[in-house]
């Protein structure tokens, strides 16, 4: 059996989309530049019917990817200056990748949920956690010298949101929406057309998905790879 450790999202092949399972990075794993940003290239795993998956809102029991106490030497951690210990590169690769995170301060408050980089329209990127709660800007948490920061790359327990076996349909289906397609030449010339699911989702509903915001730790379980 395998176990992969990732977020829910969505990748395309042959204008056909498709529900994944998009994989943290792991202890091995070397960030690369990638449009300009520090990016961890993982693989993206097709959901399948079989799969067993689990959706966590919180972190009870994971894979620690890194755990330090927070020193930035008078530099400001919401503009990105990585903490001692950290390197840049590493810590801007993190966040690129929404990891899942628990933040203990120095008071024991503990928050939980999933690094997170944003700006707000035109202005410099901000760098705090956006906890599990999903409560808009009060989910929002800034960080500070002190503070114990644990980032993991698979949550293995905490909150079930959702637990069972992934249900697909065998063949692929309209989405209802147009997707940009190449010509027979292989060149791009605005040309649109129906856009397909290759792996529609019967168990767990889209309804559900949609719900999890992309952005929940899911522990998924395959027989065979």
């Amino acid at each position: 059996m395998m176990i992969y450790y990732g977020r829910l999202g969505k990748a395309f092949r042959d204008m056909t989309r498709f529900h994944v399972l998009e994989t943290y990075p792991q202890e091995s794993d070397t960030p690369r530049k990638r449009y300009g940003d520090q990016c961890y290239k993982t693989p993206n795993i097709a959901l399948r019917s079989g799969d067993r998956i689990k959706v966590f809102n919180s972190i009870a029991a994971g894979n620690a990817l890194w755990k330090g106490t927070l020193r930035f030497l008078k530099k400001e951690p919401s503009t990105g200056a990585n903490p001692m210990g950290m390197p840049k590169v590493q810590w801007e690769a993190m966040f690129n990748a929404r990891l899942p995170v628990r933040l203990t301060r120095e008071n024991g408050e503990i928050v939980e949920g999933m690094l997170n980089k944003w700006n707000d329209w035109d202005g410099p990127d901000t760098y705090d956690i956006f906890d599990f709660k999903n409560n808009s800007y009060q989910s929002l948490h800034n960080f500070k010298d002190g503070d114990v920061m644990e980032i993991f790359s698979g949550v293995t327990d905490g909150n079930v949101v959702w637990e069972g076996e992934v249900k697909t349909l065998r063949a692929p289906v309209p989405s209802g929406q147009q997707t940009m397609q190449a010509d027979d030449d292989g060149v791009w010339r605005g040309k649109t057309g129906p856009e397909y699911v290759g792996n529609a989702l019967v168990a767990p509903s889209i309804r559900d998905v949609r719900t999890w915001q992309m952005d929940l730790p899911v522990m998924l379980e395959r027989d065979e790879p």
